[in-house]
C-alpha cells in the first residue's frame, strides 16, 4: 500500500516519462524546421535581420557552404553567442545578430545545429530555426555551394 502512495505522491515512471516526452515535444516544436525549399527562398530573398550561420568547422565551411551563410563553429566556439559584439566579430568576421535577429542554424546533417539553435534561445535569441537536413540535404538536392 505503501508504495502505491509514494508512487502517487512522485508520480508513476510511466506517468513521469509521458510527462517528459511531452515536454521534449513542446520545446521542439516550438521552433520552425526549415526545408529545402525553405532554404532556398531565403538564399535568393536575403531577408534583413537574418543570419544563417553554419555551425560546422572552419576545414567544412571551407570545402563549400550554402551561399550567404556565416560560419560560426559550434564545437570550437559553442558559447559564441555570448561573446560581447567586438570580440564576436573579430573571431567570426560579421556582426553580432542581435536577439531579436533571425537566427537560421546549419551544418552538416543537423545535429550541431540543433544543438546550437538551443543554445541560443537559452541566451534569449527568439527567432532561432533549424535545417535538419542541413548541408547534406542542400547538396543532395542540387543546391549549389560557395568556398
Amino acid at each position: 500500500m505503501w508504495s502505491r502512495v509514494v508512487e502517487a505522491w512522485n508520480g508513476s515512471a510511466a506517468t513521469q516519462a509521458a510527462t517528459a516526452t511531452q515536454a521534449a515535444t513542446a520545446t521542439t516544436a516550438a521552433y520552425k524546421r526549415f526545408s529545402f525549399q525553405d532554404v532556398q527562398q531565403l538564399v535568393a530573398s536575403k531577408p534583413a535581420n537574418t543570419f544563417i550561420l553554419d555551425v560546422r568547422e572552419r576545414s567544412e565551411y571551407s570545402t563549400g557552404h550554402v551561399p550567404g551563410a556565416y560560419n560560426m563553429p559550434f564545437n570550437s566556439y559553442p558559447e559564441a553567442l555570448k561573446f560581447d559584439g567586438e570580440q564576436f566579430n573579430a573571431t567570426f568576421g560579421f556582426p553580432k545578430p542581435a536577439t531579436s535577429a533571425n537566427m537560421l542554424f546549419l551544418c552538416q546533417s543537423g545535429a550541431r545545429a540543433a544543438k546550437a539553435r538551443d543554445v541560443a534561445e537559452k541566451l534569449g535569441y527568439a527567432n532561432a530555426s533549424v535545417y535538419p537536413g542541413s548541408t547534406n540535404d542542400w547538396v543532395g538536392q542540387g543546391g549549389k555551394t560557395v568556398q
